[in-house]
């Protein structure tokens, strides 16, 4: 087992990412959404440090998190988007695009020359002790971390907390799986340290809105393991960890295991077998699948009702800042903290007007419970193969394999949807 074998899950993210990088960039040179561009690159580019991160990839890790750093100041409105920082994060984006495409190779990269021209445009525009703020340093309380002053006290100042995930060789048994954690982590929070630990662990620094409770509730990993780390002195960028009472950590491996019981679907939704199914009376009806059917905008989609657990109006959300586009905060469900995404985004739609009170469909996704808003329900409806047309190719930002058929029914044509597929995709699946 080796951390390189993150690179293909990596390497398969990699032209989204470098789509949206690049779009962004350019749309903040000629100041269209300024904000909005900022953010989109933010986060790819937040995304691509923490892979290498992960993947012990030191000169992608230098190259990206500089970026990354610069387009947080921008973020922040720490700096302005004037054209010799904005070239300079263009001849940079030059190289992360080659980089990107030969993983394998990056580490044989130049990029000093890169790094020299960002740290120039930065030392341009912001006073000295500013600078030395944004120059990484190890972090009080764990001597392999490193991390910028200015950056630990940034996430802090939106009201973040402070983590030490540890990840277990276990837990890192594949690279899909370790990529898998990856993006999960990017979607309830942001990453700020990494470094290996004994017997091959890899432990995180990582900043949460959310509290250590519901955080422990959502990244039920395998063998991980969750420490607050409390602050400690006058500077935030200091800090130690705070243990539980009795020393341990806040959940057992056996706790983190255990699934979340599934809330039932109502029958108006889906209709309980037992009372609407009709009885199993031939070779037909076992050809037949179910799907819950809804509505976005226009637009009528389909999606297996298997996974599905619970339909709910929007409640109450607690957003995450900074977080992808399509995240639009968490929900507490029943004492289980639920991420609830934008179905629209994540299916590359553009933005409409809500047709009434937002719905929350909750499905099961292995052992964790995820909500998705969609416009209404409409029903369930039960297919045989002979009634499920093959998708057409399509452009776009989804990736075709998530369509997975098309069905006319009554007048209307639905699309159907892999929505394990669709919410497994990496941190970024649309671009800006």
């Amino acid at each position: 087992m080796g951390r390189r074998d993150i690179l293909p899950a990596m390497a398969a993210e990699a032209p989204a990412l470098l789509r949206a990088v690049e779009e962004g960039l350019l749309a903040l040179e000629i100041g269209e959404s300024a904000r909005d561009a900022s953010q989109s690159v933010f986060r790819c580019l937040h995304a691509v440090w923490a892979g290498a991160c992960l993947a012990g990839l030191g000169n992608l890790e230098r190259l990206s998190g500089r970026m990354e750093l610069t387009m947080r100041l921008l973020l922040l409105d720490e700096l302005a988007p004037r054209q010799h920082l904005i070239d300079a994060l263009l001849q940079a984006a030059d190289l992360l695009a080659t980089m990107l495409t030969r993983l394998a190779e990056a580490q044989a990269v130049e990029t000093g020359g890169c790094l020299r021209a960002l740290d120039a445009a930065l030392s341009a525009e912001l006073a000295p002790q500013f600078s030395d703020r944004l120059k990484p340093a190890p972090v009080m309380g764990h001597a392999h971390w490193q991390a910028a002053p200015w950056l630990v006290d940034s996430v802090l100042d939106q009201e973040y907390g402070l983590f030490k995930v540890i990840l277990s060789q276990e837990a890192q048994h594949s690279g899909d799986a370790l990529y898998a954690h990856l993006c999960e982590l990017l979607t309830l929070g942001q990453l700020l340290a990494c470094s290996h630990g004994d017997r091959q662990s890899l432990e995180l620094l990582y900043a949460s809105p959310l509290e250590p409770d519901l955080l422990a509730e959502a990244l039920s990993l395998p063998r991980e393991y969750l420490l607050p780390w409390r602050l400690s002195g006058q500077a935030p960028s200091q800090a130690q960890p705070e243990l539980p009472e009795g020393g341990e950590s806040l959940r057992s491996p056996a706790r983190m295991q255990a699934a979340i019981e599934p809330a039932p679907l109502p029958t108006a939704a889906a209709p309980h077998q037992d009372e609407d199914y009709p009885p199993d009376t031939g070779e037909a009806l076992e050809r037949l699948e179910y799907y819950l059917v809804f509505h976005l905008g226009e637009e009528t989609y389909g999606v297996e009702i298997s996974p599905v657990r619970e339909i709910i109006t929007l409640p109450p959300l607690t957003p995450l800042p900074l977080s992808p586009d399509f995240v639009l905060g968490v929900m507490n469900l029943a004492g289980a903290v639920v991420p609830v995404f934008d179905l629209r985004l994540k299916l590359g739609l553009p933005p409409g007007e809500a047709m009434g009170e937002p719905i929350v469909v909750v499905i099961r996704l292995k052992d964790k419970l995820q909500g998705v808003v969609v416009d209404a329900v409409e029903d369930v409806l039960g297919l045989s193969g002979a009634d499920i047309q093959e998708p057409p190719e399509m452009a776009g930002p989804m990736r075709g394999d998530c369509l997975t058929g098309l069905v006319h029914r009554d007048g209307l044509m639905i699309i159907l949807v892999d929505l394990a597929l669709l919410l497994t995709q990496g941190p970024v699946v649309h671009a800006a």
